[in-house]
């Protein structure tokens, strides 16, 4: 699902990154019909709640964003070291109903510059709370 984000999330992580340490924030509507149909024919229930990110269609915006920002922060698409890699901060608000924009969910991030970063592992060393296979409610493709 991440991947229906890349341009939405790159477009965020950019703003991020010039404004060096202001929040920015963009609005993630619901899933369109047709994607909420798809999904649930592969066993994924895309509203499922999901305690940072407020459902897995939101998480999936922020795993892209994630990813655009590992990949693709040292310009020019070079991958930096890790020791040299900016890192995000975000915050997903509660779904609500703008009269202007309609139903969805407010996301801001901000960027958090490497110096800033705590030293030691990164949280995937810690096993409980990597996501697995095997510990995902769907069937893998």
């Amino acid at each position: 699902m991440s991947q229906l984000f890349d341009r939405g999330a790159a477009a965020l992580v950019e703003r991020a990154h010039a404004g060096r340490g202001g929040w920015v924030q963009t609005r993630i509507g619901p899933p369109p019909a047709r994607t909420v149909a798809w999904a649930a024919a592969q066993g994924i229930d895309l509203l499922t709640a999901d305690p940072a990110a407020g459902s897995r269609w939101v998480r999936a915006f922020i795993r892209a964003a994630y990813r655009y920002n590992t990949w693709y922060q040292g310009g020019g698409g070079e991958r930096l070291p890790e020791k040299n890699r900016d890192g995000l901060r975000y915050e997903v608000g509660r779904l609500y109903y703008a009269r202007a924009s309609g139903l969805g969910w407010p996301v801001r991030m901000q960027l958090v510059p490497a110096a800033a970063l705590p030293a030691g592992p990164a949280y995937t060393a810690d096993e409980s709370v990597r996501s697995t296979l095997e510990s995902r409610d769907w069937q893998a493709v």
